[in-house]
């Protein structure tokens, strides 16, 4: 019999008749308005005056005497099923597990993940289609549906498909579990992405308009995201009472919000609720005409590579770390006979017997290794020791005195062309618009954005299968293929589709912008930190550290027998161990990249590569975990079966990460 608490908002009474005790719940009362169901679940209508309306404080009619059942428990309530009547109240169709939309609604049961969090892991879908589920009307889809003038509630799924945004996910704008309506009484901001981070040109070129003085206290989303849709109340004849997420505006004085009928709403904003909301004294071909003048983009859209530097402007944070990581310099151009810089290495001359104005691109030189291109373009390996190592300071031979076109710009340039001489070199075989992977080898061509952002948005793949285009060898599949004792690199899309993680993302673990190679000390190494040395000093491109799912397997780690032996071992040491060699190995089983096999076989018998050592076998053995150089060489694989049991403690068991078969 007690009203329900709000924390920014107040439902004061039942409708007249009403009281506490005769209500069973109340749908809303947080934003807009507040229904209410009686003790035998159905929507009170009797006599109207049933819907509070907390925006003018008053009481309207809602399906004034209809016989209501609750039948919207499968978007507002958590744990829902259709069968049955919650509480055994005739009106509620179904039964749910939690009134509202609860942690668990998006996340998932998390019954087990309580019990372990290291082994079961809370997950969440952060496509559109996920919001979309609930935030639609009539299924998530492109139409829109309307009435009275006003786009109908919660369509924010259905006009986001009809937007320049389609391709962005909600919750890169939105933070999921921060509030909207009242983010002004929360003191936090809930949009993670304002407009002008993304649209500066179309900020500044308003700043610059004829009318700026007088819009002048106009935000973005007053004409981009009017009031043009209804939940409880109209303000005005053009102004509803929640946000459309349509974005782009028809200023054409012919354009019509509605279909003829007016039941569905036509996949853009008009002048009546992007300009004569406010400007009421006004008609369309007015508006047409200032619309005209808001931005002032006269240039025909072009689709057109810009290079990085473009992108630099109005994305800064990502620029920067972006120019620290590898991908910029996978191929590096020597221009007026200078060598190219690297933020944290240095390759210091090229081959013997050649200067940097013989040299026309360097490949590499910011991880691992550089290799050299004459001005022919082809890649030097006259005489050999024409490869330069970086961890160990040392040439080796690469291709020795073969004839070896540069064929790799397919994945180390960006705008790639296989037609063509680059510079008209006959031995660089595609042309490119810019060397090494920047900015638009991910999120395509940007010129159109940059012209006109609000029209043209970027976007990109976050699929594994995108960033397995180029990480890979041998095509996008489960073979690793393997060469000398070690696994072949750029192979950890193979890899992750033998792992145990193999439903993962690449970027739920990577920030793709950050680098996870950075070398801040002369003395760095790559000898672990439990062995004495520094070890590699991976900062910022990890997002997700192993620790943060895996919490059981760190605290069973850090409490059995071995805790002394192993405790300051990290969980790459043993699960990430360099079973791939890029530029050299380091030891018979220590190269120089680590793998994303992650799931251990500690059998004895398990063989880490096929009988002709050409692919490797999909799980990591203990040649690489336990017997790598530095460790514990001078034991047997015998001896390291045995102990790999005992490392996370009798009786641990973490799906992939123990002995036995492979897929154990």
């Amino acid at each position: 019999g007690v009203a329900p608490y709000y924390q920014f908002s107040e439902v004061p009474s039942p409708p007249n008749g009403y009281s506490w005790s005769d209500i069973s719940y109340v749908i809303g009362g947080f934003g807009w308005k507040a229904r209410f169901i009686g003790l035998d679940g159905y929507i009170i209508t009797e006599g109207g005056q049933n819907q509070y309306n907390l925006g003018t404080e008053g009481w309207v009619d809602y399906h004034k005497d209809e016989r209501k059942v609750y039948d919207c428990g499968s978007c507002h309530t958590t744990g829902y099923s259709p069968v049955g009547n919650q509480d055994g109240l005739e009106g509620l169709i179904g039964t749910w597990a939690a009134p509202g939309i609860q942690c668990e609604e998006c996340h998932g049961p998390g019954s087990l993940h309580a019990l372990n969090p290291g082994v079961v892991r809370l997950t969440i879908d952060t496509r559109p289609e996920s919001c979309g589920k609930c935030h639609n009307r009539g299924g998530f889809n492109t139409t829109i549906a309307a009435s009275g003038g006003f786009t109908r509630h919660h369509e924010e799924g259905n006009e986001h498909l009809n937007s320049p945004h389609k391709d962005l996910n909600c919750v890169g704008c939105h933070d999921p579990h921060a509030g909207v309506r009242y983010s002004d009484l929360e003191g936090i901001n809930p949009m993670r992405t304002e407009c002008e981070s993304c649209h500066a040109e179309a900020t500044a070129s308003f700043s610059d308009s004829p009318i700026f003085d007088d819009h002048k206290d106009v935000e973005c989303i007053d004409c981009h995201m009017p009031f043009a849709a209804k939940s409880a109340l109209k303000v005005s004849e053009y102004e509803g009472d929640v946000r459309s997420h349509l974005i782009r505006i028809n200023p054409s004085a012919d354009a019509e919000p509605f279909s003829p009928d007016g039941k569905t709403t036509n996949p853009y904003i008009t002048t009546e609720f992007a300009c004569l909301n406010c400007h009421e004294g006004e008609n369309k071909e007015w508006a047409e005409a200032g619309a005209a003048l808001v931005h002032g983009f006269d240039t025909p859209l072009t689709t057109a590579f810009v290079g990085s530097g473009q992108c630099q402007a109005c994305h800064e944070d990502y620029y920067t770390d972006f120019v620290q990581s590898g991908h910029p310099y996978k191929l590096n151009k020597v221009v007026n006979g200078q060598p190219p810089t690297y933020p944290f290495s240095t390759v210091p001359s090229p081959p013997d017997g050649y200067g940097w104005d013989d040299i026309s691109y360097v490949i590499g030189g910011y991880g691992w290794k550089a290799r050299f291109i004459g001005l022919d373009g082809y890649i030097i390996t006259a005489g050999g020791r024409n490869q330069w190592n970086l961890a160990t300071g040392t040439w080796s031979d690469y291709h020795k005195d073969e004839l070896k076109a540069y064929d790799c710009g397919r994945c180390h340039t960006t705008g790639y062309s296989p037609e063509g001489h680059q510079d008209g070199r006959p031995g660089l075989i595609g042309t490119w618009t810019e060397t090494g992977i920047g900015c638009e080898a991910c999120h395509g061509p940007a010129a159109a954005h940059i012209q006109n952002p609000d029209v043209v948005p970027m976007s990109v793949d976050t699929r594994s299968e995108s960033c397995g285009g180029c990480h890979n060898r041998g095509g996008i599949n489960s073979s690793i293929p393997a060469s000398g004792g070690f696994i072949r690199h750029h192979e950890q899309y193979n890899e992750m589709q033998n792992s145990s993680h193999n439903q993962l993302t690449c970027i739920t673990c990577h920030d793709p912008h950050k680098a996870t190679r950075l070398r801040h000390e002369v003395d760095q190494d790559d000898t672990p930190s439990h062995l004495g040395g520094n070890g590699p000093m991976l900062i910022q491109g990890v997002r997700v550290d192993c620790e943060g799912c895996h919490t059981d397997a760190r605290a069973s780690l850090q409490a059995n027998a071995l805790a002394d032996e192993h405790g300051n071992s990290t969980c790459e040491s043993c699960h990430m161990p360099k079973m791939t060699k890029s530029a050299v190995a380091l030891g018979t089983y220590l190269g120089d990249t680590s793998t994303h096999l992650w799931r251990i076989n500690t059998s004895a018998s398990a063989e880490p590569f096929t009988g002709d050592g050409k692919l490797a076998n999909g799980y990591l053995t203990t040649e690489f975990t336990c017997l790598s150089s530095g460790c514990h060489m001078a034991e047997t694989k015998v001896w390291a079966e045995a102990a790999a049991e005992d490392i996370h403690g009798a009786g641990f068991s973490a799906v992939g990460a123990l002995g036995g078969e492979p897929d154990s």
